[in-house]
């Protein structure tokens, strides 16, 4: 997921939502909270043979995203949960129904999990988070600002000894301890800063 242009939402937006909303199990409208953190896991690439086809793609996914969630609530970060099948994969529907959604509940990050089996023969982990970009009406998905991602041979062995949610823990945790460091460093420098002008 990158960022997009206005012109990559034209997807009808309240369509999007009500999609999103199927499988966030989530209420259309939200009371005013403290800013948010959508955790928005999709599986994808979902293979139809052998050798990967009898994995729970969607169901791991749900695991390491709810995961992931679990750890930034522990953190005292609201988050808001959403998740989409593999067989989910129009992207300017998605994207239109994740800024709808963070529209409607007051986030200003997304939190993407993804779990899959790549073209080049792996199983790949990876969890990329994304702010929310807002200039009067329009808003976007901004580069990403952490990427935490693994990646082993796509056999039976491996397949096997994954634990989603134990992959969701050790990337929620990396990207909050990632994220603590930059917001110290902001503040370290911002007084320097201000002696200079």
């Amino acid at each position: 997921m990158c960022r997009r242009s206005p012109a990559a939402l034209a997807w009808p937006l309240g369509l999007a939502l009500a999609v999103a909303l199927i499988f966030s199990g989530a209420p259309a409208q939200a009371q005013r909270a403290p800013p948010c953190t959508i955790v928005f896991g999709h599986a994808r690439n979902v293979p139809t043979g052998e050798p990967s086809s009898g994995m729970p793609w969607d169901g791991v996914n749900r695991a390491m995203a709810w995961q992931v969630a679990d750890v930034l609530e522990a953190h005292g970060i609201r988050s808001v949960r959403m998740l989409l099948p593999g067989s989910v994969s129009d992207v300017p529907a998605i994207i239109a129904a994740l800024l709808e959604r963070a529209a409607v509940e007051g986030c200003a990050r997304i939190v993407e999990t993804t779990l899959f089996a790549s073209d080049e023969g792996l199983v790949v982990a990876r969890l990329r988070a994304y702010p929310v970009l807002r200039e009067g009406t329009v808003s976007s998905i901004g580069e990403p600002l952490h990427t935490e991602q693994q990646e082993v041979a796509n056999t039976q062995h491996n397949r096997d000894r994954l634990v989603p949610a134990a992959l969701g823990k050790a990337f929620a945790e990396e990207y909050l301890r990632r994220a603590g460091e930059s917001t110290a460093a902001a503040q370290s420098a911002a007084p320097q800063s201000a002696a200079k002008q």
